[in-house]
């Protein structure tokens, strides 16, 4: 079966999204120390002194106070998600560690030569005129690896690019869902946890490198780190152990051909700007009017993969379903934790900026497929 077929005889399965009735949303956690006391046990946090805890304690009930009101405007239909306590919750710093960095500019902002010498790898994504469905989900298809934690790593990236990869040679294969290699991505595509990457560079590093290997081959090793900047570990690549290969890429612009993507192919590689209330992200349908740089809150670019979309009963707005790589302790959806959905149709927080998905190689008789499908294959 031609490789876009796969997904083809998918859409004609009853599409599947995940809908629940309210989750229990908490607005008061009075006494604080006492909740300190059972977050720190929960999130496993230890502290220096009792100065530095103290610093962190106070950081923590300023987080709560402003879930508590949240919540409060959640529950009274004022907002359409709710906030929750998560592994941030006594983080004090003032902006994430840049994981994403866009094609066409550097980790300041600015325009940088070694993203612009890589520009162009990705083709563009031309869709059908093919109407898709109102709803999808990929994560009840079985082609969603599950989620997993960067730690104090700027690797977001890697873990859009493996999740797409992964779900791509399923799709086409039809071969158990393998997990690939995030740390393969940080040790030798950008040589530490000190500053990310992108889709399109990091999808031309597997292509070059002649593949990556399988996250239990080459485990991910950064999600316990303590430090923000650890040292740069020795490329531990080896092509024998390969599981994955990359042709090239898709990418594209605007949420209507998102939602294309999205049905069409599969899991999609995203990049969304980042401000203070998504870090506690719950339930319901995340909506940010301003995620961009004039906000004071804002705090870098991140990735995400979008591996479906729907309509939410409670309050009406349709949403994308992101996977995350923060873990399942707190942050994300209730019954998914890891998860959460962002509002569909509003361009939030620049989901719809720029979005790729790889075109993986299965077979030299079939590695051109995808690229016929869409009149661009040489």
């Amino acid at each position: 079966m031609a490789p876009l077929q796969v997904a083809a005889f998918l859409m004609l399965l009853t599409p599947v999204v995940s809908k629940v009735e309210t989750a229990q949303v908490r607005t008061n956690y009075t006494p604080y120390e006492d909740t300190w006391e059972e977050y720190k046990r929960e999130f496993e946090k230890s502290y220096s002194s009792p100065e530095e805890e103290n610093v962190h304690f106070r950081a923590f009930v300023d987080k709560v106070k402003d879930i508590e009101a949240h919540n409060r405007d959640f529950l009274a239909k004022r907002v359409s998600y709710s906030k929750g306590i998560n592994q941030f919750t006594d983080d004090t710093t003032k902006r994430v560690e840049s994981c994403h960095v866009d094609e066409d500019e550097g980790e300041d902002g600015h325009p940088d030569e070694r993203h612009k010498r890589r520009a162009g790898f990705c083709r563009r994504y031309y869709p059908p005129p093919n109407s898709v469905p109102p709803d999808w989900d990929w994560v009840s298809r079985g082609v969603v690896t599950p989620v997993g934690n960067q730690g104090h790593c700027s690797s977001c990236y890697s873990f859009g690019v493996t999740t797409t990869i992964a779900a791509q040679v399923k799709l086409k294969t039809r071969r158990p869902l393998v997990p690939l290699s995030e740390q393969q991505l940080v040790d030798c595509h950008v040589g530490g946890c000190h500053k990310g990457s992108n889709a399109e560079e990091a999808f031309k590093y597997i292509r070059d490198a002649g593949g990556i290997m399988s996250a239990r081959d080459y485990p991910y090793s950064q999600q316990n780190l303590i430090q923000r900047r650890p040292p740069r570990e020795p490329c531990a690549f080896s092509r024998n152990r390969v599981v994955a290969r990359v042709r090239g890429c898709l990418s594209s612009t605007g949420e209507d051909d998102l939602k294309k993507m999205v049905a069409l192919i599969g899991p999609v590689y995203v990049s969304v700007a980042v401000v203070d209330s998504f870090f506690q992200v719950k339930d319901g349908v995340y909506s940010e009017p301003n995620c961009g740089r004039t906000n004071p809150a804002y705090r870098g670019r991140h990735c995400l993969t979008v591996v479906g979309y729907g309509t939410d009963r409670q309050s009406g707005k349709d949403y994308w379903v992101v996977k995350n790589s923060w873990g399942t302790r707190g942050w994300g959806q209730s019954h998914q934790p890891g998860f959460a959905w962002i509002e569909r149709g509003r361009n939030t927080c620049g989901i719809g900026r720029r979005f790729t998905v790889p075109v993986v190689s299965t077979g030299r008789s079939r590695g051109c497929a995808i690229w016929r499908a869409f009149r661009r294959c040489g």
